[in-house]
């Protein structure tokens, strides 16, 4: 039975694509780059991460103070847990499990998001990036959790959406349900590490 449940934030808890897709647009714009213009059912996570870092220089004091103005402007208007998740928290947490978050935003960025829409829910822990430590898909901070929490192993499972949370949970030898809600794709479905393929928030109550 598991008794630690880590999750990855955005694609997995939070439905936040669109509303990051439209952040960056606003800023490409601002500086007069070309901005990543597709409909939104035909959104693709990676292709616009190539995109960024295409036109993007994340060093640039100038990029970076536009993108912090505009996300803090608009980080609520278009951001929300998926459907059910709230609920699926609330059950975990009356049933005792140990809650968790591990994701490569800030961990700034991270206390934010619990506080704006996770209220009521008691996650245990919460790692987010920090400066000098690994990001997913290196195990350090999944490890850091596991060990406070001291837990075996097989006590443990990971939630995420992506290619980088199945290697982190490989990584961390520890088992992984992906959720198919996210910004996933037909390989990481049929990757042979994925121990569960969620349909719905749900089906994390089946685990």
């Amino acid at each position: 039975m598991k008794e630690l449940y880590i999750f990855d934030l955005d694609g997995t808890l939070l439905d936040s694509l669109s509303f990051t897709i439209t952040l960056f647009n606003k800023l490409l714009r601002d500086l007069n780059l070309p901005t990543y213009d597709k409909d939104e059912s035909e959104y693709d996570y990676i292709e616009f991460r190539k995109h960024l870092f295409e036109y993007l220089d994340f060093n640039d004091d100038v990029h970076v103070k536009r993108f912090l103005e505009i996300y803090h402007e608009e980080m609520f208007e278009t951001s929300t847990p998926f459907d059910g998740v709230i609920e699926v928290l609330e059950e975990l947490q009356n049933q005792g499990k140990s809650l968790a978050i591990c994701t490569n935003r800030t961990e700034l960025d991270l206390m934010i998001r619990i506080d704006g829409f996770f209220k009521g829910i008691d996650f245990k822990y919460v790692s987010g990036y920090r400066k000098g430590v690994p990001d997913k898909p290196d195990a350090y901070r999944i490890n850091e959790i596991i060990e406070k929490e001291n837990i075996s192993r097989d006590k443990v499972i990971f939630f995420g959406d992506k290619d980088n949370d199945i290697l982190a949970a490989r990584n961390a030898g520890i088992d992984i349900a992906f959720a198919k809600w996210g910004q996933g794709k037909d390989e990481d479905f049929n990757n042979p590490y994925v121990c569960k393929l969620l349909e719905s928030p749900y089906d994390i109550l089946d685990i």
